[in-house]
């Protein structure tokens, strides 16, 4: 029992002591609480400066950093440049040249550095210029660049032509900044200043310039265009509206800087630019490029010009009068009057014989004839033979006369309707062809900005101007 009451005050014992270091120490628990405080607070400050490489933690550090011109260089290759004479005997250097407009070719140059083989030289020639030189492993100069700067900041990297390019080069600037540096020039890529190979969608293009009954009305000599039936004409014009499109695959081509790669594309003044334009990763090229597919959209509005042409081709005379038959009988109007009308007639079996009868003395005239055959191959026409005239007088063999009044309303309806549509497609592509080659102001794709971050994603921000 004693020694049940002797473990008990030791336990007492303990616990005050514990309280009393406790209140001891307070201040010094309070200042590491307080530093922690700090360090995380310090953390969520750099995460938000993620372009400022140098003062990010290592897990955070891209493995590449791209440097635009007037943009402040890593100190890796501020340093390299300190000297007057350097050497880059490790790593990889790639360099980039591009081309004038979409779709054009973007040459590409790579080395492995390496003390047996290539290097890179870099001398300085004067305030704020250096020649970057890559000897290959036999001391021949294979490449010279020169590069200029204006304090800290990159200005351009030029080819012995003058040309602006990009280099990918490596960065020895410690574990908080990136190990490769990319030297992006100022990019400005023409847009196409026609619309030449532009096209419409294949599932659209079946729909443009169906032509219906509704759509139509006629006189004896005139086709014209239902204004009353308003469902069926907006359908019939909607088709003629739209959005031609022009896909160019890995028609823009890249540095490879990231395994993942998007595109934020803005338009400066959407009125003066020609194209809506998107543009979409594609594919890796050769491990040093990324293509991207660019898609180029313009609008049009041919529906007044193609009905414009279609009632004046319908209404226009293939022939000169003959047989009692004034010229403008002899036009597709005319026709289609006919063809409407002796279906309608099967009550009256007289006027419908007339009527065919009418129809088929059309094609003893050879000019009309001719037409015929040239643009409407698929028109019921009556042989030579079928018709014919004999002592002024135009007879009609009876078989002839049968086989066009045994024609349905509907087919024949479906009939001239298909073949007033295939007029309307055929308008549609000459007024197409016209709009796709008409002259276009002139617009530039323009890059300004690469962001590449630390979890493998590239981000490329280009401007339309």
């Amino acid at each position: 029992m004693l020694g049940y009451i002797i473990k008990r005050l030791l336990l007492l014992a303990v616990v005050i002591a514990g309280v009393y270091v406790l209140v001891q120490n307070a201040p010094v628990w309070q200042e590491w609480a307080s530093l922690g405080r700090r360090e995380a607070d310090d953390a969520g400050v750099l995460s938000e400066e993620a372009d400022s490489y140098k003062e990010l933690p290592a897990s955070e550090v891209p493995l590449v950093q791209a440097v635009l011109p007037g943009t402040s260089l890593p100190h890796g290759v501020r340093r390299l440049l300190e000297k007057e004479n350097a050497e880059l005997s490790s790593g990889r250097l790639v360099l980039y040249a591009f081309p004038g407009q979409l779709g054009g070719r973007t040459e590409v140059v790579e080395w492995e550095l390496d003390e047996q083989g290539a290097k890179m030289h870099v001398a300085r020639q004067g305030a704020g210029q250096y020649e970057l030189s890559v000897v290959d492993e036999n001391g021949e100069k294979a490449c010279s660049l020169t590069m200029r700067t204006e304090g800290d900041n990159w200005v351009s990297t030029q080819d012995t032509g003058g040309r602006e390019v990009a280099i990918l080069l490596p960065n020895d600037g410690g574990e908080q900044e990136a190990r490769a540096v990319l030297l992006m020039p100022k990019i400005e890529l023409l847009l196409p200043n026609s619309g030449e190979g532009l096209s419409v969608p294949d599932p659209r293009s079946a729909t443009i310039g169906k032509i219906t009954p509704q759509i139509l009305g006629s006189s004896e000599y005139e086709l014209r265009i239902n204004r009353d039936e308003r469902a069926a004409l907006s359908s019939l014009e909607a088709s003629l509206r739209g959005k031609a499109v022009w896909t160019m695959q890995g028609g823009l081509k890249m540095p490879n800087v990231a395994q993942n790669n998007e595109v934020v594309l803005n338009v400066q003044d959407p009125v003066k630019v020609p194209f809506e334009c998107s543009l979409s990763a594609h594919s890796m090229v050769e491990n040093t490029l990324v293509a991207f597919d660019v898609q180029l959209e313009d609008r049009y509005d041919l529906a007044r010009p193609v009905l414009k042409k279609l009632l004046s081709y319908v209404n226009t005379s293939r022939a000169a009068a003959k047989l009692g038959n004034p010229s403008k009988a002899f036009s597709i109007a005319h026709v289609y009057y006919l063809l409407s009308l002796i279906p309608q007639q099967v009550s009256e079996p007289k006027q419908q014989r007339e009527t065919a009868v009418r129809y088929a003395s059309l094609f003893l005239n050879p000019e009309w004839r001719d037409f015929c055959e040239k643009n409407l191959p698929h028109l019921p026409m009556p042989d030579h033979e079928s018709v014919t005239l004999k002592n002024g007088r135009i007879h009609v063999l009876e078989g002839s006369v049968r086989q066009l009044t045994r024609l349905s309303g509907h087919s024949i309806q479906a009939y001239l309707c298909k073949m007033l549509s295939e007029i309307t497609r055929n308008f549609f592509n000459q007024e197409f062809t016209s709009f796709a080659a008409a002259k276009r102001p002139l617009a530039k794709l323009c890059l300004d900005r690469v962001k590449v971050g630390s979890d493998g994603r590239a981000v490329w921000f280009f401007t339309i101007r």
